[in-house]
């Protein structure tokens, strides 16, 4: 079997960086994958409309 590690050095701590890969409208800048994201409805779209969430849309 073979295992591979991979690491990077980033200038913020744990939660910073969490909370950056998280937020959807974040995702274009860090995901060469993502090439369009579009809000297509109004309004927040979280799972709790009362919770902050990184991932909520304003």
């Amino acid at each position: 079997m073979v295992v591979l590690r991979n690491s990077v050095l980033i200038g913020c701590t744990p939660e910073e960086a969490f909370d950056h890969l998280s937020d959807l409208r974040a995702e274009l800048e860090w995901n060469p994958k993502c090439q369009v994201m579009e809000k297509i409805t109004e309004g927040r779209r979280c799972s709790e409309p009362d919770a902050r969430s990184p991932s909520c849309w304003p």
